[in-house]
């Protein structure tokens, strides 16, 4: 409940650096600087307060003020102000602070100290003594600049010329000015990249020359280094396009120095310009040097490129096309030359594969008896599994029971019993070994990944392919059906990339996760499309086999192929 009227302490009078601390967040405290900027912040809502947000140089910094229902004029800009009001750290998650602003409570007066100096009592300063530490003076408050308008950006930048030095200038003032006007720029010093600029500045239209003075020539990079924010031309190689949001950029290249070009939207027309690559090209706009990075031992910051700025279309002429034999018409003709080559040594090598082919042919009907054995073997002991040997057990079990629940003084007839359950107990052992011979014998002494590796190489070396066999993650053994069709699944895909796609390589990677095992086999071959149901070849059966194999595993297996692209067959089954 309001207990009375209190008093409000004396303010902190506190740096900037003292505000980025963070120990300042939501005190009372006192600065001081030169406004920079004020804009008008309109209500938002009839119950909240108009007001301004303003923009204050201090210490080296630059610190936004939010002042409420008083006013703060914009006549004030470059006067030097005092300030109360609340600081205020907005921060993230991580307790780190990424915006600093002061509020100044209703009713609290702003005190400007020290008015503006008027505007046209300004000294006009050349561009070349900017930020040149003349004796009493001061960078805080904004200078005069008189000069010829080279470029405008409309709402945010501009370049002049003063007669002897050019200059940037950046303003949100979006008067509209035309090439050669001259004009009076009022702005705050600042440091560029290679040259002093000008920021938060005004200017007005004192006149219109007739012509702007001829672009300065440069021959080497050097010599643009030596203009920077001035009208240059030259000569370069044009290497390059790029259409950006904001316009096209060039790529140029002079003595070995590649720079870029830019035409911005704002310079008219945004079709590309028809302009062949290798061609030498006039340019003329203004120059933007580019540093490069400071070396802790070289105390001179050197220049490293430069940009220019095109100010129309006109700004980039063709000198001299590029020559026939440009890289892409040589690359063209090599690869015709290299194509005829490799046509006759396929043809010197087709009567030689005759024979290598109908081997291979006696090969392959061998290894389709032989897996058509290997499936029937598995099918079989399968079938012991589930029926004769399930059933032993099932009898041993029974035999068990009956022989616990005897009466006393029954030998004969435990005896009996005791011969049946030795004689269920030997034949579900014999029936258990069966099935592990019938089994397949290529597990039997090696890890999956060395089996799979074995038979890669084997099949490949066997049609002249390369093979890569890639084996990542831990590897483990696995429950004895995931390997069994992990292995049948693999020399499936291997034997149909070998067969069907005539590939120089083939890939084999097997990936060990940890609640999971990836299988891929990869080859470079011809390709094929997986969904053109008229395809009926032997692949087929091979995939619908390889996915029924996967389905009983509870895997997924993937094929992607197009044609003259080759063929990846990836599993991925899930291992607890």
């Amino acid at each position: 409940k309001l207990l009375g009227k209190g008093e409000i302490p004396p303010p902190k009078r506190v740096a900037y650096d003292e505000l980025l601390m963070g120990q300042m967040d939501s005190q009372w405290v006192e600065v001081e600087g030169c406004l920079r900027s004020c804009i008008y912040v309109p209500k938002a809502m009839p119950s909240q307060l108009g007001g301004m947000e303003a923009e204050l140089a201090t210490g080296g910094g630059r610190l936004v003020v939010e002042v409420f229902d008083h006013g703060v004029s914009q006549n004030w800009v470059d006067g030097t102000l005092r300030i109360r009001g609340i600081c205020f750290h907005k921060f993230n998650q991580k307790r780190q602070f990424y915006q600093m602003y002061l509020v100044v409570p209703e009713g609290e007066p702003v005190v400007l100290k020290e008015p503006p100096a008027p505007q046209p009592e300004l000294p006009t300063n050349r561009v070349d003594s900017l930020l040149q530490f003349p004796q009493a003076a001061s960078f805080v408050h904004r200078v005069r600049v008189s000069g010829v308008v080279m470029y405008q950006h409309p709402g945010e930048f501009l370049y002049l010329y003063d007669g002897e030095r050019g200059l940037f200038v950046r303003t949100a003032q979006d008067t509209a000015v035309r090439i050669s006007d001259a004009i009076e720029v009022f702005g705050f010093p600042a440091q560029g990249d290679y040259s002093p600029i000008l920021e938060d500045a005004t200017f007005q239209v004192v006149g219109h020359l007739q012509a702007l003075p001829k672009p300065i020539f440069v021959k080497s990079p050097n010599d643009a280094f030596d203009h920077d924010a001035e009208l240059v031309s030259g000569r370069a190689r044009l290497i390059g396009s790029l259409q950006q949001e904001n316009g096209w950029v060039y790529s140029l290249q002079m003595d070995n120095t590649v720079f870029t070009a830019s035409l911005l939207r704002s310079s008219g027309d945004q079709s590309k310009l028809k302009l062949e690559l290798g061609s030498e090209v006039s340019f003329t706009g203004v120059c933007s040097v580019v540093m490069g990075s400071l070396m802790p031992r070289n105390p001179l910051h050197a220049p490293q490129s430069f940009r220019v700025l095109l100010r129309s279309e006109d700004d980039l002429r063709v000198i001299t096309p590029p020559p026939w034999w440009t890289a892409q018409r040589i690359l063209i003709v090599a690869s015709i030359v290299v194509s005829l080559l490799a046509a006759a040594i396929a043809l010197v090598i087709l009567f030689a594969r005759t024979r290598l082919q109908r081997q291979q042919a006696d090969r392959r009907s061998a290894e389709a008896e032989f897996a058509a054995i290997l499936k029937e073997r598995n099918r079989m002991a399968r079938e012991i599994h589930d029926t004769l040997a399930q059933d032993l057990s099932g009898i041993s079990a029974q035999l068990e029971v009956a022989r616990k629940k005897l009466p006393a003084g029954s030998e004969a007839a435990q005896s009996h019993l005791d011969l049946a359950h030795a004689t269920a107990r030997s034949s579900l052992q014999e029936a258990r070994r069966s099935i592990w011979n019938m089994r397949s014998q290529v597990l039997e002494g090696r890890s999956l990944g060395a089996a799979l590796s074995e038979l890669l190489e084997h099949e490949a070396r066997a049609a002249g392919i390369s093979p890569e066999a890639v084996i990542t993650g831990k590897v483990r053994r696995l429950p004895a059906a995931v390997e069994n069709d992990l292995l049948r699944i693999g020399q499936e895909a291997i034997h149909n990339a070998i067969r069907h796609a005539k590939p120089t390589t083939v890939t084999l990677e097997l990936e060990f996760a940890a609640k999971a095992v990836s299988l891929s086999v990869r080859d470079d071959g011809c390709g094929f499309d997986p969904n053109d149901t008229s395809f009926t070849g032997k692949t087929r059966f091979g995939l619908k086999g390889m996915r029924e194999r996967a389905q009983q595993t509870g895997g997924r297996l993937t094929v992607r192929s197009a044609p003259g692209q080759g063929t990846e067959i990836s599993l991925e089954i899930p291992v607890v």
